[in-house]
């Protein structure tokens, strides 16, 4: 029997991490997930009404792009060529490990993700 999957969006705030990691300053960097998980995997903020995947889900899909995150930055010291073209290289690298990472997930499935960048251009 397969299970009724819903739309659900999570976001992974990166800059502070990146920022720590590169010693290099960026205004707004995070990855927008959306995947689709089952209806006991999604909660409600008491507060706001507004749906969000569990806590426990949320942590490790954090935990793993972090660990990409730094992982590529130890394999490609962060050099003077730009923030842009930098993340867009780790992008490339993420999107197979992302395959690998919700193959393993039986409860959630990966839809797609969307980046929000800000630079700071006028240092």
């Amino acid at each position: 029997m397969s299970q009724v999957k819903q739309y659900i969006t999570h976001q992974c705030y990166l800059s502070r991490y990146f920022s720590d990691l590169t010693k290099e300053s960026v205004s707004h960097f995070s990855l927008e997930f959306i995947l689709l998980a089952p209806a006991y995997l999604i909660s409600t903020d008491i507060q706001t009404g507004f749906p969000y995947l569990q806590v426990s889900y949320r942590q490790a899909l954090d935990q793993f792009i972090k660990e990409q995150l730094r992982l590529y930055i130890d394999q490609h010291p962060y050099q003077e060529k730009g923030e842009l073209p930098y993340i867009a290289d780790f992008l490339k690298e993420l999107n197979a490990r992302l395959d690998l990472y919700f193959s393993s997930q039986n409860e959630l499935d990966f839809d797609s993700y969307a980046l929000n960048l800000s630079l700071q251009l006028n240092r």
